[in-house]
């Protein structure tokens, strides 16, 4: 039996200022997810909270997180009337229903990656020689992190 293998890799830089605060914002689009907002006081915490975050999410339909480096006096707004944002804030990361689930991160100096891993098995009514048919997913992003002194 032959396993399907699909690999995706993204890479993408920002400059943040990790002394900063930061804020991950949930979206509802089409759909749900089960996470609202949540901030952090800086990059430290974001390392802390954040892998927990996206390892117990769920969702269902159309959604997405986004997380945004802030000023300390920032005001979060809506879009459309329900789509949330900061009014003054700098996009870092955005995982949204497309991607595979996060099954690990990993911070390190100045990088942080992402790896989303899936496996499915689906059901070969057609074939004689194999009843359940295998396909792995591994996503993995790249988010590379330049340290800059202020804040926005």
């Amino acid at each position: 039996m032959n396993t399907p293998i699909c690999f995706d890799e993204k890479n993408y830089s920002h400059k943040i200022n990790k002394a900063s605060k930061f804020i991950l914002i949930g979206n509802n689009i089409d759909g749900g997810v089960e996470f609202n907002f949540c901030e952090f006081k800086d990059f430290k915490e974001v390392e802390v909270k954040l892998p927990e975050i996206l390892y117990k999410l769920k969702a269902f339909g159309e959604w997405d997180l986004k997380l945004y480096q802030v000023e300390d006096s920032y005001k979060v707004v809506k879009k459309y009337g329900y789509y949330r944002y900061p009014k003054k804030g700098k996009l870092i990361y955005c995982y949204d229903y497309q991607e595979i689930p996060i099954k690990e991160i990993k911070f390190e100096k100045n990088i942080v990656i992402f790896i989303g891993v899936q496996l499915d098995v689906e059901e070969n009514w057609l074939s004689e020689d194999v009843f359940y048919e295998n396909n792995v997913m591994i996503e993995i992003k790249r988010l590379y992190i330049k340290q800059f002194d202020t804040l926005l």
